[in-house]
């Protein structure tokens, strides 16, 4: 009776072992991808992510999204965009600094409904009811427009 016990006892040990190993398998992967994207985001240290995006909203002359920013920013870096990790980490380090113009009262962001994500402007094409002047609505219906025909 007692070798059974002993048996069911390492049988389960066993089993806890292997779940133990497969855990650590998944970490380290998480890990890994994690890794990678903080070096990509060091490697965008000193880029002029809150220059960059006022620039490319102001040429733009309209509600902007995150990606048509990143885009802009990149005009002569496109092919840096091709890694889908490398550019997670430039969509990371571009939110953080829109998040932070935001606050500082430089940007005003906006949802739109239909069109997927956050679209930022200048907050002078707001008026003081906190309404989107006509002219930048229609520029964003435009938008909503194109986006719609591509798809």
């Amino acid at each position: 009776m007692q070798i059974n016990n002993e048996h069911q006892l390492i049988n389960e040990l066993e089993l806890q072992l292997n779940a133990l190993r497969t855990g650590i398998a998944e970490r380290k992967k998480k890990i890994k991808v994690i890794n990678k994207q903080l070096n990509t985001l060091k490697g965008t240290e000193g880029f002029p992510w809150t220059e960059k995006s006022l620039e490319c909203i102001k040429s733009f002359d309209g509600l902007v999204s995150t990606d048509e920013i990143l885009k802009c920013a990149f005009h002569n870096r496109l092919k840096d965009l091709d890694n889908s990790d490398e550019r997670r980490g430039y969509i990371t380090a571009l939110s953080v600094a829109l998040n932070k113009l935001c606050k500082n009262g430089k940007l005003k962001s906006q949802k739109h409904f239909g069109l997927r994500g956050l679209f930022y402007g200048l907050p002078e094409w707001w008026d003081d009811k906190g309404e989107l002047m006509a002219y930048y609505k229609y520029k964003l219906e435009n938008k909503k427009m194109k986006i719609a025909k591509n798809k």
